[in-house]
């Protein structure tokens, strides 16, 4: 059923449950990580577009989520602002401020999988400076274990 009592907080919580729920299927067919991806995409993306406000940039004005929880919930709104503006290297999202545990680059060709990167292969420490919202926005960054 899709009816929430409070899309802000059950929204996450379900998640969470489906993880729970499928985590152990997931793990004996290999699937784990697609799993995780399925589950939490959804929780961040839906909060930052729903927080995210109207914008004006070179493709036009854009109004806002219909929900206007930019509005609502403006207390929460401010504290991603800020987060987001920070340098991602020891910040709230990343503690660590080792410029080596993650790279950031462009990709020049995704057709293949991954493992044939070629940015993978020699990657780019993700600069010290480089703020939260370029990382965690756009899905250029990638993590190097």
């Amino acid at each position: 059923m899709s009816s929430f009592d409070n899309f802000v907080s059950d929204f996450p919580g379900r998640c969470a449950e489906l993880f729970r729920d499928f985590e152990a299927a997931a793990r004996l067919r290999k699937r784990e990580v697609t799993l995780l991806l399925s589950v939490a995409a959804p929780t961040i993306v839906i909060p930052l577009e729903r927080l995210a406000g109207p914008k004006h940039g070179p493709t036009g004005a854009w109004p806002g989520h219909p929900s206007h929880d930019w509005q609502r919930f403006q207390e929460a709104k401010a504290k991603l602002d800020v987060l987001l503006n920070q340098p991602f290297l020891g910040s709230a999202l990343w503690p660590e401020s080792s410029a080596s545990s993650w790279s950031f680059d462009e990709l020049a060709d995704v057709s293949r999988d991954p493992d044939f990167w070629p940015e993978l292969q020699q990657p780019k420490p993700l600069g010290p400076n480089k703020k939260a919202k370029t990382v965690a926005l756009p899905t250029r960054a990638f993590r190097i274990r």
